[in-house]
């Protein structure tokens, strides 16, 4: 997988933000962005980084509760793979 890879890490009001190196091997935290209402306000950030950085591979975190259930997080996780 060459080129840059962001990693995105959904919580209940912020979302995790990191980045691989160009060889995409290793990857390191880039930044915390908040929302307040909606999910869709990290649309405009996103795609600006996106852009910027040239991504060319984005990873959803996919969190699982203890007793391995998807909880609400990797739900959001599975639509926002969709989009």
């Amino acid at each position: 997988m060459l080129g840059k890879a962001l990693g995105l890490d959904f919580g209940s009001k912020t979302c995790g933000v990191a980045m691989s190196d160009a060889l995409g091997m290793y990857a390191h935290p880039v930044a915390t962005l908040y929302y307040k209402e909606s999910i869709d306000e990290l649309k405009a950030p996103l795609e600006e980084l996106i852009t910027k950085e040239r991504i060319k591979n984005i990873a959803l975190g996919y969190p699982k509760m203890m007793n391995n259930d998807v909880g609400d997080r990797a739900q959001l996780s599975k639509i926002l793979k969709t989009h």
